[in-house]
């Protein structure tokens, strides 16, 4: 999070500018200028209000991130997500583009996984309060993702090298681009190779960002095959396990199923198998189990733990 020294530092040191005159014989300064540009001179200039500033909307991030790290549960995350939608509809065009400075440089300095999803979620609602204002968002320009390898396997590592060259959540999208890009260069043998290094990476990684990738990967596979036309040998559909006939005992065997592996394909899994079990409790057992997952997000910080038990309560 920004410190308050940054802030002041950069506060004086926009205040600090003076105009310097044009010099005859040059070209005479750009009309456009970028928005961070734009903000530094009106502040120098004295034309944003006192009562706002340059960085008075940087409560507004760091309160949302408060209440996003007061609490580890997925409800609390929306909660805060609302919160912050509402606060921006206060803020005028200035200082909107002023937070969305604030925002991408917190992107920039940030690594916990949850909290740049919750970035990467809110930065959307601050592009389209500032589109809904009049102003324009500094997207970058659409181009080709890095393609990271040739060879079933230089193209596993280089994918999970991209991931973990930056933990927010565009270049999670950008390594997934560079993969599907790879794949259509491959045969159908070495397609097959490369799904067989994709287990072997899914086995040999338990982080959780990581793992929702490697899931992803596999879909790209899939539908790179189906596409083709190639035949696929996805595995059979089955009855997940059973997990009890009473909502304590589903709860709990629940959580150990989900718990068992680290891999996607457990999640869903565990998830399918909260689905089937809830079919044979009347309301009342129905309402117990969501009470019972819900106690267990008060009992857990794990982040991948939380969406599950989240997803669970609101299967009823």
């Amino acid at each position: 999070m920004i410190s308050a020294i940054q802030r002041n530092a950069a506060a004086q040191a926009f205040t600090s500018v003076t105009p310097v005159r044009q010099a005859s014989g040059f070209p005479s300064a750009p009309t456009q200028l970028a928005p961070q540009d734009q903000l530094q001179r009106s502040h120098a200039a004295g034309k944003i209000p006192a009562s706002i500033g340059l960085f008075a909307s940087a409560p507004v991030l760091q309160d949302s991130l408060k209440k996003l790290n007061a609490s580890p549960r997925e409800a609390d995350m929306r909660a805060a997500q609302a919160h912050f939608r509402v606060q921006i509809r206060n803020l005028d065009l200035t200082a909107l583009q002023a937070l969305a400075l604030d925002l991408n440089l917190e992107i920039s300095q940030t690594s916990n996984f949850r909290t740049q999803r919750f970035m990467h979620a809110i930065q959307s609602d601050l592009q389209m309060e500032i589109f809904s204002k009049g102003g324009q968002t500094q997207s970058p320009a659409p181009g080709m993702p890095p393609v990271p390898g040739n060879t079933p396997q230089t193209i596993i590592n280089g994918t999970l090298n991209q991931l973990n060259s930056h933990q927010s959540e565009s270049n999670f999208k950008t390594a997934q681009a560079g993969f599907r890009v790879a794949l259509r260069q491959l045969s159908p043998e070495q397609l097959l190779e490369t799904r067989a290094n994709l287990q072997a990476a899914i086995v040999q990684n338990s982080d959780y960002r990581t793992q929702l990738l490697l899931d992803g990967l596999s879909q790209d596979i899939l539908m790179e095959q189906i596409t083709r036309g190639l035949p696929t040998d996805s595995p059979a559909v089955k009855m997940p396990p059973a997990l009890g006939n009473n909502p304590q005992a589903i709860a709990q065997n629940a959580l150990a199923l989900l718990q068992a592996n680290p891999s996607e394909a457990q999640f869903k899994t565990a998830l399918a198998a909260v689905r089937v079990a809830r079919r044979q409790l009347n309301p009342a057992q129905q309402a117990e189990l969501s009470q019972r997952f819900t106690t267990q997000m008060n009992q857990t910080s794990d982040y991948r733990s939380q969406v599950f038990l989240d997803q669970a309560a609101r299967q009823f």
